[in-house]
């Protein structure tokens, strides 16, 4: 789905594609939550923060399953301040955008 061969769904790909600063609420919201299924390529282009591998596949799915060990550096690039400043556009949306995003 995510991938770069046949099958691979473009639209997705361009709407995940795109800086921290450009993102929508619901770019965001879907990367964060297709995080560790997505390839490197994607996620080096899409609005999660760099740097970071990406979290086991149960983290955003069934919070607290995962230690906290294996969550503590993806923990720490989320709610670092240069990264919530660049994703301050997308939080601040939320609240007029969408309720149902307060997710983020």
């Amino acid at each position: 789905l995510l991938g770069t061969g046949p099958g691979a769904c473009e639209p997705l790909r361009q709407f995940l594609t795109c800086s921290p600063q450009e993102a929508s609420a619901e770019a965001l919201l879907l990367a964060l939550c297709l995080w560790p299924r997505m390839s490197s390529d994607l996620v080096a282009a899409s609005p999660l923060p760099k740097g970071c591998s990406a979290p086991p596949v149960a983290w955003a799915h069934s919070p607290g399953s995962v230690p906290r060990a294996q969550v503590a550096s993806i923990a720490s690039a989320l709610f670092s301040g240069p990264y919530l400043k660049q994703v301050l556009p997308a939080l601040q949306a939320t609240t007029s955008a969408c309720p149902r995003l307060h997710l983020l």
